[in-house]
């Protein structure tokens, strides 16, 4: 018998509950895992040993073996000493994150206009200050900064000469290097194939300095609507069917759609209740946690690197789909939820869910025509 599974049944002996009820308590069919947990057979996954713990009014570090003190509660403050394992490779620690809105985009090139609205809020790294983010259009900042990157802008009236500089120009927006000489503005693209925008005396006026680019996102998945090829190929199986099966396909196809509209929309709302990870592991409570990204199933670590004196954060064109977490003070591994993965996951949702809806109404409109000209 091992060290879990005789805690276990002394705990559960000592306060008179029988493996029925143990197993009821934390979400077994029946009682016959229970009894394979304390006779040894099998180990519990250690996300159960948490809910065993509470349901037993222990801890988990008395249940794993790592404390002999039965009556010990976790304390959230004070992770259980042990013996420190060793980290994985390939495991990073896990940065201080803050979101920041998305509030539309700035120009590497030819100006366009500022969009205010939030478009989204994405996780950076809260050693960046940053206020918000832009979206860049075109390659004038090219190499350092590449059509789609996200910058990250932290808010201030006056940079210094040489930084990179988001400036609005009559109420458009365009990212450069900074330069004043006396009455004379200079914005100065990266890229050498771009022509360097001049202004002097009365033309500053009409410069205003949003803020200097303190990081760069680069990889991020495009979060924006799309049309979903399924929904294409829909209609054209849907035209085919209507022409061997007639009317009935129709109405099946329409019904179709409309349950899978019903049901994304019940994914994307679940999805909107659930709250990203806790930065603390959920078996000791240590705020020692380290993570790695998992991409169809190669890794793809995270952090930084400098580029021209701006922060690139992860350059992996891959970033995160999956996020691994671990304990540097008990080993545990656990999957870590960002609320990037939650937005990636909600507005796919929503996009499918538009594509379902486009399609119901469609069929919706055939329906009605067909009806109305049959009669």
């Amino acid at each position: 018998m091992d060290v879990t599974g005789e805690r276990i049944r002394k705990r559960r002996t000592a306060l008179n509950i029988s493996q029925a009820e143990l197993a009821e308590q934390v979400g077994y069919k029946n009682k016959t895992t229970i009894t394979k947990i304390e006779s040894g057979k099998i180990s519990p996954p250690r996300s159960k040993v948490v809910e065993i713990a509470k349901a037993l009014q222990t801890s988990p570090a008395y249940l794993m073996g790592w404390t002999d003190d039965p009556s010990a509660q976790r304390d959230n403050n004070k992770p259980i000493p042990q013996p420190k394992p060793t980290i994985p490779k390939g495991f990073i620690p896990l940065p201080d994150t803050k979101s920041v809105p998305v509030i539309g985009n700035i120009a590497c090139g030819t100006p366009i206009l500022a969009q205010e609205n939030i478009e989204r809020y994405i996780s950076v790294s809260s050693l960046w200050k940053a206020d918000f983010a832009l979206v860049c259009k075109g390659d004038s900042m090219s190499p350092t900064i590449q059509d789609g990157d996200l910058v990250c802008i932290r808010s201030q009236p006056n940079v210094e000469n040489g930084q990179i500089a988001a400036v609005l120009i009559d109420d458009e927006a365009t990212l450069k290097h900074f330069y004043r000489h006396d009455d004379t503005v200079i914005l100065q693209p990266e890229n050498p194939r771009f022509t360097p925008m001049t202004y002097t005396k009365e033309e500053i006026n009409d410069l205003r300095i949003e803020g200097v680019a303190v990081g760069i996102c680069r990889g991020l998945p495009d979060y924006g609507p799309g049309f979903n090829m399924m929904a294409f190929i829909t209609l054209i199986l849907t035209i085919g069917l209507y022409m061997l099966l007639g009317f009935a396909a129709l109405i099946i196809a329409f019904v179709i759609a409309l349950l899978c509209a019903l049901g994304y929309h019940a994914q994307k709302n679940k999805v909107k209740q659930t709250q990203p990870s806790k930065r603390v592991c959920p078996m000791c409570s240590s705020p020692k946690v380290r993570f790695k990204h998992v991409v169809n199933g190669t890794t793809s670590t995270g952090g930084a690197t400098t580029v021209s004196g701006i922060s690139l954060a992860s350059g992996d064109t891959k970033i995160h789909r999956r996020n691994i977490a671990y304990c540097e003070n008990c080993g545990y591994s656990f999957d870590f939820t960002t609320q990037d993965d939650l937005n990636a996951q909600y507005n796919k949702l929503n996009t499918n869910e538009g594509c379902a809806i486009l399609v119901a109404v469609i069929l919706g409109v055939i329906l009605i025509t067909i009806w109305f000209y049959s009669h």
